[in-house]
């Protein structure tokens, strides 16, 4: 497998894709932010259509719309203007509508949706490789140089709030930093996909270990496991490495949680 270069730039990209779930997902699960991150992978869509449709590299609509979505949602959560749940359904629905539309706006065949759904790793190129290798270097300095502060907002706000921690600052590079590593792994698993990679690691590596930074740990190497295993069923099998990466996810969960329960 590994002798062709595709295979070669997909556990790369594994590796590097892996940290991010470690990372951000513990966050993301922790925080409860599961519902919040489904809404941002969705309305990704949009931004991935109309890069499409103008010509762009992808992650810049990518990117474009799910920062502006967590822009959004952090405004909304502070405003209560509106429920929180109904803005998320409404950028849900409004981004997968926008993707479809952008996509087949622009003359000549409309792409394969299958591949931006349900993702593709195998198509990972040098480039991709670099601004993925970019963004978790970022993300792996700024959470090492802010992990107490972003612990502390994420068991209790209220508490952090009492300390004198700028939570609202806080909370919004959270939510950049969550919004970005969606857009980075939805090559890997897709769109609709992507929320498993950043709540099944950190549910397991929770079964495992109660301190946040092993689990961070636990969480990238359980990662890295269900990408390596989904990429050697998918390439034996001949079907699509998204949806069985997630499944190798889902078999590794039932088997810690049946073991646990022994």
């Amino acid at each position: 497998m590994l002798s062709y270069q595709f295979m070669q730039n997909a556990v790369i990209a594994g590796i590097l894709g892996s940290i991010l779930c470690g990372i951000v997902g513990t966050f993301v699960v922790t925080k409860k932010l599961v519902f919040i991150s489904g809404g941002i992978s969705h309305i990704a869509f949009g931004g991935l259509g109309l890069a499409y449709l103008v010509g762009i590299h992808l992650n810049i609509g990518a990117i474009g719309f799910a920062v502006l979505t967590a822009i959004i949602l952090h405004k909304v959560q502070k405003t209560r203007s509106i429920s929180s749940d109904s803005m998320i359904g409404i950028l849900w629905a409004a981004g997968m509508a926008l993707g479809v539309v952008f996509m087949y706006l622009r003359q000549g065949y409309p792409p394969n949706l299958m591949s931006y759904l349900f993702g593709n790793i195998l198509t990972v190129t040098h480039t991709d490789l670099y601004i993925l290798a970019g963004f978790t270097f970022i993300t792996v300095v700024l959470v090492a140089t802010l992990f107490k502060e972003f612990v502390a907002i994420s068991f209790d706000s209220e508490f952090a709030r009492i300390r004198s921690l700028p939570v609202d600052l806080l909370e919004f590079v959270l939510m950049i930093l969550i919004a970005i590593s969606i857009v980075m792994l939805i090559q890997i698993v897709g769109v609709l996909l992507v929320i498993a990679m950043l709540v099944i690691p950190p549910t397991i590596a929770r079964s495992v270990s109660n301190k946040f930074a092993p689990i961070i740990f636990l969480s990238s190497l359980i990662g890295f496991l269900m990408i390596i295993i989904g990429m050697i069923a998918a390439y034996f099998l001949d079907v699509p490495t998204g949806p069985t990466i997630v499944l190798s996810g889902v078999v590794l969960l039932l088997i810690v949680k049946v073991v646990g329960e022994k």
